[in-house]
């Protein structure tokens, strides 16, 4: 693993990743610098992937379609800020889970981030 893999995995807040109504999400902190997701290519949830239609994302809410961001219409995320990403219409059952999220950034290309979290 690299040092850009390891500072990549440091984005997961610890602790986030839970069911809420509706679907489940996680939090992602930016810890690197100021930048932009421009796409979420993929998202897998223990191996199995999730239909793109039901990810939201947000700074502090998830309140965009994932697949509404582009290029021209990004989520910008200062340094610090929170991006949370919502499944809907999927609940986790107890105990660890492992997601792969694939996003797209301007400023850093493409990149997949790893998270091992229980709920």
């Amino acid at each position: 693993m690299g040092m850009y893999d390891y500072m990549l995995q440091g984005l997961y807040l610890k602790g986030s990743l839970k069911n809420v109504e509706g679907g489940f999400q996680f939090a992602l902190r930016n810890n690197i610098e100021s930048g932009s997701i421009s796409g979420i290519k993929k998202l897998e949830v223990d191996g199995t992937a999730v239909d793109l239609e039901a990810v939201m994302v947000g700074r502090d809410e998830p309140t965009r379609k994932a697949a509404e961001l582009s290029y021209k219409s990004p989520l910008y995320l200062a340094y610090g800020q929170t991006c949370v990403i919502k499944v809907e219409g999927k609940t986790l059952a107890p105990g660890q889970h492992k997601l792969a999220l694939t996003a797209d950034s301007p400023e850093a290309g493409r990149a997949t981030i790893t998270i091992q979290d229980t709920i």
